[in-house]
């Protein structure tokens, strides 16, 4: 069922909300007074970081706002992966860079594993950075 724009608008609207009402309460304790001029404050802070910040920076701790402000093209002449680098596809999926440097880099690394795979007579040594944990979103912990 797709939605209008008005609804999804509305959805942004809560999703920010509902964000900024978790950070209030992180924030101050439960059952007590909420100082008026900091709510304010930390309040207009997000409404100007959800504003002007890039849809790349909202991600990393709001997901779910980038997709719907993304959905609404809030910020059109932003793209999704910022000076992104296209490395290739494996198995059907776009694998990105920051940078061209960082995809020559990357596009090493997956011809020697792949050489490695094809080599039958010797296992050779490869030597690949330790990758970096990735936190699972809300959404793969959920259905993951």
């Amino acid at each position: 069922m797709m939605r209008g724009v008005g609804e999804v608008r509305q959805k942004l609207k809560q999703a920010q909300y509902r964000h900024v009402k978790r950070i209030l309460r992180d924030r101050f304790p439960a059952g007590e007074d909420w100082p008026k001029e900091e709510v304010e404050q930390i309040k207009d802070e997000y409404r100007e970081f959800f504003a002007a910040s890039p849809i790349h920076i909202i991600a990393k701790d709001f997901p779910d706002v980038a997709a719907l402000m993304w959905v609404l093209e809030e910020q059109p002449d932003q793209p999704l992966a910022v000076n992104g680098t296209l490395v290739g596809r494996m198995d059907g999926v776009m694998l990105w860079a920051d940078s061209d440097m960082e995809a020559d880099r990357a596009r090493v690394i997956i011809d020697r594993i792949v050489e490695a795979a094809t080599e039958s007579d010797s296992e050779p040594e490869i030597t690949l950075p330790v990758p970096v944990p990735v936190r699972k979103s809300w959404w793969q912990r959920l259905f993951g």
